[in-house]
């Protein structure tokens, strides 16, 4: 429970960071590539799982009552499972790590907008 909370206290941080330097890196020009958008955004939701994963596991820095810390949020074997939604006027952008998945619900219909993503070396989270 606590790799979750901390999770859930810190994804849409991370997400907030990692959205504006990759903003600022594209220089906020829309190509209206669709493949560079879906790279853009895997990218940085693969950079924003890693991140916290880091932070949970030891790796990298995270502040706590203001000051960094290095040392893990919990156990070596203990781990958590995320979703994450970004909701805008005209896209939904979800990204999911483990098996959570995301499911509109579309009048009665279950519309899945996410693959199972399970662990392995070098992998990156589920975007869609």
């Amino acid at each position: 429970m606590q790799v979750a909370n901390y999770c859930g206290g810190r994804m849409h941080v991370v997400l907030k960071e990692a959205l504006g330097r990759a903003a600022r890196a594209a220089g906020l020009e829309e190509s209206g590539d669709l493949l560079d958008i879906a790279e853009l955004w895997e990218k940085v939701f693969s950079g924003c799982f890693q991140r916290v994963d880091d932070e949970v596991s030891g790796q990298a820095s995270r502040f706590c009552s203001g000051e960094a810390r290095c040392k893990p949020v919990a156990a070596g074997d203990v781990g958590s499972t995320a979703a994450v939604a970004v909701v805008c006027s005209s896209h939904i952008i979800v990204a999911n790590c483990g098996d959570s998945r995301v499911v509109l619900s579309r009048g009665k219909e279950p519309v899945a907008l996410s693959d199972d993503h399970k662990v392995h070396s070098n992998s990156t989270p589920s975007v869609a």
